[in-house]
């Protein structure tokens, strides 16, 4: 259904779910739904600008993506909680449950780092991106025979290093020509 309304000012309703009917007072069913669930939009929106988390320097899709993320879906998970529970908690708390169980299922996958007696090759993932490094002993062998400069471009990249020392090498290093940490057990 199509319509145009004209209350306070001209108003262009489309709706696939409501029929022409009218209320007691003259006005369209659909009109009437749409200014009850207005009433939500209006509020969600002033709780979300309580405690807003996006700063205004970021990008605007940034904003957007963090307003969705961080108020509008904290908020409706909020309102479905207390429907759901029954009770009237505050939207604060809330907030604060959530970073709280966000952070305790943060430490639930971490396993505690043991330092082994026999070095042994670990893979390293680094959260930025950067956690390909050059292979220690090819560099050295690089550097000897062609030069720093065709050695730092040509090198083979890794993500595997030394347990004990942290030195980054290449499988065939390691086994081959890396026997400085077994040598001081």
């Amino acid at each position: 259904m199509v319509m145009k309304w004209k209350d306070k000012r001209e108003i262009f309703m489309l709706s696939t779910s409501h029929d022409n009917s009218f209320n007691d007072k003259g006005k369209p069913t659909v009109v009437e739904k749409y200014n009850q669930m207005k009433a939500f939009v209006d509020l969600s929106d002033q709780m979300a600008a309580y405690t807003p988390f996006v700063r205004k320097t970021t990008k605007w899709y940034i904003r957007l993506f963090f307003h969705l993320l961080t108020q509008t879906a904290v908020i409706n998970a909020w309102f479905l909680y207390c429907k759901i529970k029954s009770t009237k908690s505050r939207l604060n708390d809330f907030k604060l449950e959530i970073v709280e169980s966000l952070l305790e299922f943060g430490q639930a996958d971490t396993t505690p780092i043991t330092t082994s007696s026999t070095p042994k090759l670990e893979e390293v993932h680094n959260a930025k991106g950067h956690d390909r490094r050059r292979c220690g002993s090819c560099y050295e062998n690089l550097c000897k025979t062609h030069g720093r400069t065709y050695a730092s471009s040509n090198t083979k990249r890794v993500r595997t290093r030394c347990s004990n020392c942290q030195k980054y090498f290449c499988a065939n290093c390691f086994v081959s020509k890396h026997n400085k940490c077994f040598q001081q057990q």
